[in-house]
């Protein structure tokens, strides 16, 4: 009689281990996973469905989008990408992925986290350097299960404003030099949306050229305009007698959060703080409709960089969230930073 409970009791635990599985990519169902991330707290845009959907439409970029689940629950998960940037036989050596807001968890499926970031190294591991991830929210109550994985945390500063207040006591919260910039802009500059980005990308394509950061493709801003739709708003800088606009900045608006995602401006207009005039209209625009604007990162704390004294001057909390990396292949990653440098000398070189 107390070997066959003893038997049952296995039984049972057997059965409750087989029902937490781990689904990969396309066996996960989009709106079950949606409704995971938009009811947690620390859910964006970044780690939807869509964003999956995005980056399978991206050209040198592909997802991995891993869940547990418990039954029909789902306990935590993660959307990552792989980017690619350069061609041909080196194409490893320019491999990283990248998990942008994530990992989701609830509160129970916090215990899980160690087994989804084995399973991600895993899959990785073959596919990119290193990996990497880059923070929303605090997460510092998963810095433990991280560091256990093998991830290293920096330090990577931030800054949040609150959309909800009124518009009088935003304006001042910005530096007295930062208003006097906004004023003298808007004599000369006109701030409108524009319906899609086919008039901005070689505007952005240009300024990311000019600091030598690589831009992603084309195809990424094309499939955020068509899956996304409206949470993509587009803000363009026009002066007189220039027929194209001069500047632009691309947000991500959606469950409470407006996301500063990209930015483009013509060097040569800088007296016209077209910059200043654009950040200020997005933040205006949207004052009551969303919760929080998103700068969308001021770099690391102990490194120059003159973005962040830009987006100080608009007021806001900086915040220090931090981002976590995992080296993947030691070696390849070595030679890729080697290359990188080499490449930078012969660019600045000519």
């Amino acid at each position: 009689m107390v070997e066959r409970t003893a038997v049952a009791e296995c039984e049972e635990y057997w059965e409750e281990v087989a029902e937490v599985k781990i689904l990969v990519n396309g066996q996960v169902d989009k709106e079950k996973w949606n409704k995971f991330v938009f009811d947690n707290p620390r859910g964006n845009i970044f780690q939807t469905y869509e964003f999956y959907e995005i980056y399978k439409k991206t050209k040198n970029i592909e997802p991995l989008l891993i869940i547990i689940e418990e039954g029909k629950e789902i306990l935590c998960g993660l959307l990552a990408y792989i980017s690619t940037e350069m061609p041909g036989v080196f194409s490893f050596l320019s491999r990283r992925a990248v998990i942008h807001g994530g990992p989701i968890y609830s509160k129970k499926g916090k215990d899980y986290l160690n087994e989804l970031m084995r399973e991600c190294n895993q899959l990785l591991k073959k596919q990119a350097l290193f990996v990497q991830i880059r923070n929303i929210f605090d997460v510092s109550d998963i810095k433990c299960t991280l560091e256990k994985e093998g991830f290293v945390y920096e330090p990577h500063l931030n800054f949040h404003i609150s959309l909800k207040q009124k518009e009088e006591e935003l304006w001042k919260s910005i530096s007295k030099s930062k208003r006097k910039a906004i004023n003298k802009s808007q004599n000369e500059v006109k701030v409108s949306i524009l319906k899609g980005i086919d008039g901005v990308y070689p505007l952005l394509k240009e300024t990311y050229k000019s600091v030598g950061i690589p831009l992603v493709d084309y195809s990424h801003f094309d499939a955020v305009q068509k899956i996304l739709k409206d949470k993509l708003k587009v803000y363009i800088a026009e002066v007189p007698n220039e027929k194209n606009p001069v500047g632009c900045r691309l947000a991500l608006c959606d469950n409470g959060l407006v996301y500063d995602w990209y930015a483009g401006a013509r060097s040569d207009l800088n007296h016209l703080f077209i910059n200043d005039c654009l950040v200020w209209s997005l933040l205006k625009d949207n004052l009551n409709e969303f919760a929080m604007f998103d700068f969308g990162g001021a770099g690391h704390p102990d490194k120059p960089y003159g973005v962040r004294e830009f987006k100080r001057r608009f007021g806001g909390q900086l915040v220090d969230y931090g981002r976590y990396q995992k080296v993947l292949s030691k070696i390849g990653k070595r030679v890729a930073e080697i290359g990188y440098r080499a490449k930078k000398w012969l660019a600045d070189f000519r």
